[in-house]
């Protein structure tokens, strides 16, 4: 292909498999050019009247969708025309074109509708009518007729989802837009159109079920928003029920009853149409093994259901009286298609299951036929929260995800038949669950697991229930005491021991303080069916639930339960053990075997060192914390010696020890604090850690190292003392900004801990790490680029160390004659800071410096001149700016700092502050009413006052620039 001038060729080239890399992409280039170019669609226009090849005509269609969303505006009016025209006349010459399939016709129709949208009806009111006289003329003979149909059907599809559908989310705009498309639609056309589809479905009913099909969704999707007696007639109705029997016609007649159904109306009005459609023994009388139609026609008696509901609260006595007579008609349809075997059918009447349950709940007490129902209900629950028998776990997970997202929504309705009768729904829930899990072995897992899972839903806060019934704790303790007594726990299937160990872990509370009852709950955590198996997806999931009951009975509340559980603890930890370490394989994430994840390890360490700590023997507690660090320590020790073979391996390596040092940060951080008796195992890992961080340069190994250290800081107090020298000196070398962020958090962890203690270890870094800081922020950044969000954050990072180093009682580092000379750059730093109204973190953090400096240094006549000729000038120029943000909830929070500081100020500067304040107002042009305002302000002492005042000025300065 030598020029690529010819459209059909690179269209099709570009789309070929069969030319080489280099061709389809000039070709692609070529097709590309045409798109963006502003006359590219003119070629395309020329193109689509005498071309006979679907992929350029559909790349022509293509074209003129971005001329309509795009660029559309900027055509005249006779290229607007040009446009319009063309779309008519395409329609009109596709009868002598049968090489255009369904594809290229539904192109046409999303273009055409798309100009519709923007044009119709003030600009082509004439839309409807060009289109029917391009069938009129078209029609010809009865092929060309059945083309021209069929485009017609597709337009009105594609005008509904693209302008009028009322389940796609549009904008406000877009919905009166859509509204005014209806409104003129209906003055201008829609009973037509209406004619049109019946005359339609009764000249291809018996010889053409595309066309039929195609009326009948229009007419599923128009009968929402136009007028119901248009179909709902003695013309529609009939032929409607007709294809009912059809098998290919029936799921399409189904949904145009179903929007009958769903119509919105007057109560009245709604009954007189159910009785007149006589749905219900319509419905009856249809016997079908169509997955598909059932779901149209259990959405049918959904509907109708629903509706009836709404009837019985009516206050009209015989509309309630007609709306209850319904109800019962249909109460029998929803038992039948919500116990259908299908769970796509069976969902689709759960709004009409759960709004009785709502009726029935609303009343004082049930009748006998109304019990029956909530038991047949009960029933079809448990029965369609059951697995098929045959289900095989792991082979298929659309189908598991299927059954998930079903049997949540059947969770739901279960909730509320619980609420409708508590009493009755526990006592045949007890009877169940006796029934099935005595003799558990030999029932099938699908039972098992069903029944486990409807017990779960009870709620363990009986706060709701007891309401209604106050024995509804006694009911959970029955329920545990079931589940306990069974041998459920020891039943060879995972799904069920996932159901049970949920089970147990919410109602934990109700497990009675009994040794066997609590080995029994632990060894299915612990064992095979829990953190040993294989599956560590498994193994993840049970350690959330082990966690969940570590919380339980570690509480106050459950003091006799946790000392049973204290025995145990032994166990635990042996079992968790094994959770802590895993080999290097030296392979790639996504080519290593399944493993545990990181945060599944760390979870595990965190318990353990939540156990530990509650053991009772200080001599076990250090047996077990020695086994413990020592065992993380040694794989640390382990991966630091390994042979560094590549920079693939070095990486690798660097990612496994990073996780191991994850780990040992997650064991000492599940200690609340660390005992007296146990801190030597801990010093020598801070031994390890520091020597990590003074030789590995991989940027997160070091810092997962440092959240080792600021885990142990806690812990060990004073005796990190000796091991902070030689860590800050590393961690100082830093030049990464969220790794200088990180080192300025663990600066200001040991100064909160250590107050002035820290102050020699402080002195020694203090100018070294301000010179780092600032050569850092100095750095060019883009504006709005994450670089420069990365500085801000540091800058911020910053202000707070300095601002920590006075609210920590180390200001005596200040008066070092090393230091002190350095204040004032300091100080201008600050200044600088306030004047960054695009960042009020920022500005808020430098005010919050000055608020805490204020008091050592007031006195001081260098600080009172900083205050005078930096501080309250930024202030006011931050004020007065145009980019300050008022109303962001940020700026309120930074101004009230601001005033507070500013209130302290006065009282230092006195006359000073108020003359140098009215020269800047007046610079600004202020009048001098303003200055004594905001004098007789300042009078009061409040800084929610001066703030107030701020905000006020700010926006008086702006509605002056606007004015100029």
């Amino acid at each position: 292909m030598a020029a690529m001038d010819d459209l059909d060729r690179a269209v099709l080239c570009s789309l070929s498999p069969n030319v080489s890399e280099a061709e389809r992409k000039q070709a692609f280039q070529y097709t590309q050019r045409i798109t963006e170019m502003p006359d590219g669609w003119k070629l395309c226009a020329q193109k689509l009247m005498v071309s006979r090849n679907p992929p350029v005509v559909h790349f022509c269609f293509m074209v003129f969708q971005q001329v309509v969303l795009h660029r559309y505006t900027s055509l005249s009016g006779e290229e607007r025309m040009k446009l319009k025209s063309l779309l008519v006349q395409w329609m009109a010459s596709t009868p002598q074109h049968p090489e255009f399939n369904r594809a290229i016709k539904s192109k046409f129709a999303a273009t055409l509708v798309q100009v519709v949208n923007v044009e119709y009806p003030n600009e082509w009111p004439s839309f409807f009518r060009d289109i029917f006289d391009v069938m009129k003329a078209g029609s010809v003979d009865e092929q060309s007729k059945a083309v021209l149909v069929e485009m017609l059907l597709l337009i009105l599809l594609e005008l509904d989802a693209t302008i009028v559908c009322r389940a796609a989310h549009r904008s406000v705009t877009d919905q009166a837009h859509a509204q005014r498309v209806k409104d003129a639609m209906r003055l201008d056309c829609i009973e037509s159109i209406v004619d049109a589809w019946y005359s339609l479905l009764v000249t291809y009913a018996q010889n053409n079920q595309e066309i039929t099909n195609l009326v009948l969704d229009n007419i599923s999707r128009y009968i929402y928003w136009i007028d119901l007696k248009l179909i709902a007639n003695d013309r529609f109705v009939p032929l409607i029920f007709q294809f009912l029997t059809a098998e290919n016609l029936r799921v399409m007649a189904a949904r145009c009853l179903y929007g009958m159904a769903e119509k919105g109306m007057p109560a009245e009005e709604k009954l007189q149409l159910l009785a007149n459609l006589n749905l219900r023994n319509l419905v009856v009388n249809v016997t079908t093994d169509d997955v598909e139609f059932m779901e149209e026609l259990a959405y049918l008696v959904d509907s109708i259901g629903s509706s009836a509901v709404v009837c019985v609260r009516h206050q009209d006595a015989a509309v309630c009286k007609q709306g209850v007579r319904i109800l019962d008609e249909m109460l029998g349809l929803l038992f039948m298609y919500m116990a259908n075997e299908y769970d796509d059918v069976s969902q689709k009447t759960f709004n009409f299951a759960d709004a009785y349950l709502d009726l029935l709940r609303e009343k004082d007490s049930l009748s006998p036929n109304e019990l029956e129902h909530v038991k047949r209900l009960f029933l079809i629950c448990s029965q369609k929260a059951q697995f098929l028998p045959d289900f095989v776990f792991g082979q298929n997970r659309d189908d598991e995800h299927e059954f998930d997202v079903y049997r949540r929504a059947l969770k739901h309705t279960f909730q509320k038949l619980l609420r409708t009768h508590p009493k009755l729904v526990a006592e045949l829930m007890i009877h169940t669950a006796n029934d099935v899990l005595s003799n558990v072995a030999s029932k099938p897992f699908h039972l098992v697991e069903a029944v486990l899972f409807l017990l779960n839903i009870f709620p363990e806060d009986a706060s709701e229930i007891q309401k209604q019934w106050n024995e509804y704790p006694n009911v959970l303790q029955t329920i545990i005491m079931t589940v306990l007594k069974s041998n459920v726990s020891s039943y060879n299937h995972q799904m069920v021991t996932f159901q049970y160990l949920d089970l147990v872990v919410r109602f934990a509370t109700y497990i009675p303080i009994d040794r066997a009852y609590v080995e029994n709950v632990l060894s299915s955590l612990l064992d095979g069916r829990g953190i040993q198996n294989s599956n560590f997806a498994i193994v993840g999931r049970t350690l959330n639930q082990f966690n969940q009951l570590l919380g339980l009975w570690r509480s106050s509340q459950a003091a006799e339960r946790a000392a049973v559980f204290h025995e145990f603890i032994p166990s635990c930890l042996d079992r968790l053990k094994t959770l802590l370490t895993w080999e290097f394989d030296g392979q790639a994430p996504n080519k290593r075997a399944p493993r545990l994840d990181v945060y599944e390890r760390t979870r595990a360490a965190n318990s353990v060192g939540l156990l530990i700590f509650q053991l009772q023997d200080p001599a076990v507690q250090l047996h077990f914390t020695q086994i413990m660090v020592t065992t993380v320590m040694n794989q640390i020790k382990q991966a630091f010696s390994m042979p560094i073979v590549n920079a693939q391996a070095s990486a690798l390596l660097a990612l496994y020890l990073e996780d191991s040092l994850f780990v040992l940060g997650s064991l000492s951080k599940g200690f609340p604090h660390i005992p007296e008796h146990v801190i030597e195992p801990f010093k020598q890992s801070l031994d390890l850690v520091v020597h990590i961080i003074r030789q590995v340069p991989a940027r997160r190994v070091r810092m997962r190292a440092l959240f080792v250290i600021r885990t142990l800081v806690g812990g060990l107090g004073e005796k990190v003392f000796p091991f902070l020298p030689p860590v800050i000196e590393s961690l100082m070398k830093d030049n990464h900004v969220q790794d200088m962020q990180a080192f300025l958090g663990f600066l200001h962890q040991i100064s909160h801990q250590f107050k002035d203690a820290l102050a020699p270890v402080l002195s020694q870094i203090f100018l070294s790490l301000c010179n780092h800081v600032f050569e850092r922020l100095n750095t060019p950044a883009t504006p709005g680029s994450e670089e420069e969000r990365e500085l801000v954050g540091l800058r911020v990072a910053f202000l707070n160390f300095l601002c920590n180093v006075v609210a920590h009682d180390l200001s005596s580092i200040y008066a070092i004659a090393e230091i002190r000379p350095h204040i004032p750059a300091l100080l201008s730093f600050v200044a600088n800071s306030l004047n960054t109204p695009a960042f009020p973190d920022v500005v808020r953090a430098a005010f919050n410096v000055l608020k805490e400096y204020i008091t050592p240094f007031g006195k001081d006549a260098f600080f009172q001149q900083f205050l005078l000729k930096e501080m309250i000038p930024e202030t006011f120029k931050l004020i007065l700016s145009p980019h300050l943000d008022a109303e962001d909830g940020k700026t309120s929070l930074t101004l009230n700092v601001a005033a507070t500081v500013h209130l302290s100020a006065v009282s230092l500067l006195q006359d000073r502050y108020v003359v140098i304040v009215a020269d800047l107002l007046a610079q600004q042009g202020c009048a001098p009413a303003v200055a004594a305002t905001h004098l007789e302000v300042l009078k009061t002492n409040s800084a929610s006052r001066l703030r107030g005042f701020w905000l006020d000025l700010h926006k008086l300065m702006n509605q002056q620039r606007q004015r100029r």
